[in-house]
């Protein structure tokens, strides 16, 4: 638990700095991995919920879940950067994710 709480405090670290400072940012790329995390995340959610209903199986789930919703904050940060958007659309998003 208390790891999770790290990786959350630094996810928000990065994600402030980065819009003090934002660098550029390859829109496609992290489109192109936001695609590839989204697809892997939807089968593994769905091999879960076709198998045993425990409850660890249930928590393996839900943590799926919250991994899905990052990968879909990645392909629209990608998405509006690939388009011309504004580059701080992705620490927003990487902000908005971590909590």
């Amino acid at each position: 638990m208390l790891f999770m709480f790290g990786v959350i405090v630094f996810i928000a670290y990065e994600a402030i700095r980065r819009m003090a400072d934002t660098p550029a940012v390859a829109g496609g790329m992290v489109l192109a991995i936001g695609g590839l995390g989204l697809l892997v995340n939807i089968v593994v959610a769905w091999v879960l919920m076709r198998g045993e209903q425990t409850i660890n199986v249930r928590g393996a789930l839900l943590h799926v879940m919250g991994d899905l919703l990052g990968s879909v904050a990645a392909l629209v940060a990608g998405a509006v950067i690939y388009l011309d958007g504004p580059p701080i659309a992705d620490p927003i998003l990487s902000l908005s994710s971590a909590y």
